[in-house]
């Protein structure tokens, strides 16, 4: 009876989170898209249009994972112990795991994981454990605090941690004001954490507005990426690729809030394996890509248009697999991610 409770919760858990588990599998899409693109990124060839268009549609993929995390916990008070020891099992786990099959395959010393990030994708793993410490903490000012409050500090995080930072690098005048007057609290990636839960009771009357509007901003991130790269062709200028950045910003809570409610109609079920894999898929999928480069199957192998895409799409299916394939093995399961 009570495995029959827990699957028919989790069954209605699902169906009123369809929206979420969407924006998760496209996050997670985009990540790999974003890795699969980023051979050529860094380095101006005729090439790099085609590398900048895919990285800008997907540049959206942390902040929604941001958002998610703050969806998903920002209104649940529970014990902090029984917290953390969840998240140790969800997030610790498989992070230890695939930083211990990097380190071998990289020829590592075994801790170096601990030192610093052994594959260049696992930076946000490290950021995101530091921000499942604080949650608990941020919960429970979420949960007191009153409307005005909340969207004055959304307001105050989009000034300084999203508006200062873009103008900052791109004027490159020397003033900080965040730093002159430490208001550090309303900065950084933690502010879409909020922002997630900020949305979660905002009701959408036009999904397809903010879709467009999603297409909208992503095509000015491209044209602003082109126009710093013909003003200074010499260099490539990321200012405009940070995940605080205006157009970023905007891209990310227009899809947001686009797809948060939604049903899903077509693919569900591949769409709800992949959500449900996203992590274990975003561990090891930098491997994939790695290996598959050896096998001359990357952007840099062929049309950037073509191979982009199918490389991207060969990455996720055998990220997919492999974790899947380790989610099988006795002892192991918790491992996968």
């Amino acid at each position: 009876m009570d495995e029959t409770n827990t699957a028919r919760t989790a069954t209605v858990r699902t169906r009123d989170y369809e929206g979420i588990h969407l924006l998760r599998a496209l996050a997670c899409v985009m990540v790999v898209f974003i890795h699969a693109s980023d051979i050529l990124f860094y380095k101006f060839s005729p090439k790099w249009t085609a590398a900048i268009f895919f990285d800008s549609f997907s540049r959206v993929c942390i902040p929604l994972f941001l958002m998610i995390a703050g969806y998903l916990s920002l209104d649940k008070q529970e014990d902090i112990l029984h917290y953390y020891k969840k998240r140790f099992v969800r997030i610790i786990l498989p992070f230890i795991f695939y930083s211990l099959i990097y380190t071998y395959f990289n020829h590592k010393f075994i801790f170096t994981f601990l030192e610093k990030p052994i594959a260049v994708h696992l930076w946000y793993v490290y950021y995101f454990i530091g921000v499942s410490l604080f949650i608990p903490f941020m919960t429970t000012l979420n949960l007191h605090a009153t409307d005005n409050q909340k969207r004055v500090y959304v307001v105050l995080w989009l000034a300084l941690g999203v508006l200062a930072p873009t103008l900052k690098n791109f004027f490159n005048y020397p003033y900080d004001v965040v730093k002159v007057f430490n208001l550090f609290p309303f900065t950084g990636m933690i502010g879409y954490l909020f922002l997630g839960i900020f949305l979660k009771a905002r009701q959408i009357q036009s999904r397809r507005k903010f879709l467009l509007l999603y297409i909208a901003f992503t095509a000015m991130l491209i044209i602003a990426n082109h126009t710093l790269f013909f003003g200074n062709p010499d260099k490539v200028n990321t200012v405009f690729m940070n995940y605080d950045s205006v157009f970023v910003f905007l891209a990310s809570i227009s899809l947001f809030c686009a797809l948060k409610d939604i049903r899903i109609k077509y693919m569900k079920k591949i769409i709800l394996l992949i959500s449900k894999r996203s992590y274990g898929i975003y561990l090891i999928h930098f491997f994939i890509l790695t290996n598959l480069e050896t096998l001359s199957i990357s952007a840099n192998h062929g049309p950037a248009w073509v191979m982009i895409p199918v490389t991207a799409v060969l990455a996720l299916f055998l990220s997919l697999l492999v974790v899947s394939i380790i989610r099988k093995i006795p002892y192991l399961e918790k491992c996968a991610g």
